[in-house]
């Protein structure tokens, strides 16, 4: 047996009667040949809907925001795709594509983020806000023009969950947890500087979603 066959066998699951997401239970039949006996999606809270006006006034006005604004919200981390994403927000800037929008950065500091950090420097219409509380974020979520989430792996993808709940648009990847998430609502992109700014133009010249039903 060699290495990758005792490593895969030392780390196979040795049930697998429940599992929480579509996407994982199909990655646990491709990898162990594992067939799960149901699936228990996670619950979304309610305080996730559409704000009105006043609420997203002044949630932007404690964050020194102003519209329009592009939103990310995620652990800076590798596998986020942050990176690619403040790539692409910096070529359409440059291209005089996005003439007054900022992106705003939800999330704390993760592994391997260095990097990003550099990025980030000099980068005026990008604002990091670190940790935010969920009434906040709801705001945020439904004043923002588009949600963009670019990972290149998650468990199941929250926050598409939560902005679509908030009547915003989604630009997310093509992966099955994603698309468990983002339904039929989002756009769907390759995890590439080029995709994910297509994905962005296209999302700001869609209409607004209908709010998805929190009890859906």
């Amino acid at each position: 047996m060699d290495g990758s066959a005792l490593l895969k066998e030392k780390h196979r699951p040795r049930r697998c009667d429940r599992e929480h997401f579509e996407g994982t239970a199909d990655r646990l039949q491709a990898i162990w040949g594992y067939t799960t006996t149901a699936v228990v999606h996670p619950g979304m809270s309610g305080v996730f809907y559409s704000r009105t006006r006043c609420e997203i006034e002044r949630v932007l006005n404690r964050y020194c925001l102003e519209k329009p604004y592009l939103l990310f919200v995620g652990t800076w981390e590798p596998r986020k795709g942050l990176q690619r994403l403040v790539a692409a927000f910096a070529d359409l800037v440059e291209h005089r594509l996005l003439r007054d929008h900022q992106l705003v950065l939800i999330g704390d500091r993760g592994w391997k983020d260095q990097a990003i950090a550099e990025l980030l420097k000099n980068q005026e219409r990008i604002r990091p806000l670190g940790f935010v509380d969920d009434d906040s974020l709801s705001a945020l979520y439904s004043g923002a023009d588009a949600l963009v989430l670019p990972s290149t792996y998650e468990g199941f993808g929250m926050p598409v969950l939560e902005a679509r709940a908030c009547g915003t648009r989604v630009v997310t990847t093509d992966i099955p947890e994603l698309r468990e998430a983002g339904g039929h609502d989002a756009i769907y992109v390759p995890p590439t500087v080029d995709g994910i700014r297509d994905g962005i133009l296209r999302a700001l010249k869609s209409d607004r979603p209908k709010p998805l039903d929190n009890m859906e």
